[in-house]
């Protein structure tokens, strides 16, 4: 089965626009590959809550349910279980580009897995040094569509 990192911005943008394209792909993706993203984002999520509540005119409770439900159809991967170099090669790699995205290339590289982003900056920064594990959504649903 497939792997993908998913990153935080798929879900906040999941949360956001939950009949959206984003979170479509998100959820026909369950079951058919594997999802996997680093353990400290259950945290990183729930502590936006209530900024994420505010913007979409919505209780925080509804926020949380929804980071909850997503999560529960990923598999959270401790840093700590990413091999030390692993994570040296991941700082190398996306330290200059943006040091928030580090986990998700390391566990990427870990697991021999592709990353699930809207970050464009992320995606075309590793591209430049010839690391293609990013893909968008629009790929992210061609490989769901084909997968099972």
């Amino acid at each position: 089965m497939l792997k993908v990192v998913v990153d935080a911005n798929v879900l906040v943008s999941a949360i956001f626009s939950p009949e959206g394209p984003v979170a479509d792909v998100f959820f026909e993706a369950y079951g058919r590959l594997e999802l996997l993203t680093p353990e400290f984002i259950r945290e990183e999520m729930l502590a936006h809550a209530g900024r994420i509540a505010h913007e979409r005119g919505t209780q925080v409770e509804r926020i949380e349910t929804a980071v909850n439900k997503m999560l529960d159809r990923m598999r959270t991967v401790p840093l700590e279980m990413i091999p030390k170099a692993t994570r040296k090669q991941a700082d190398a790699l996306a330290l200059d580009i943006d040091p928030k995205d580090v986990a998700y290339v390391a566990l990427a590289l870990s697991q021999e897995a592709v990353i699930w982003t809207l970050d464009r900056k992320l995606a075309n920064g590793l591209a430049r040094k010839d690391v293609r594990i990013c893909i968008d959504t629009a790929t992210m649903r061609n490989i769901v569509e084909h997968a099972r």
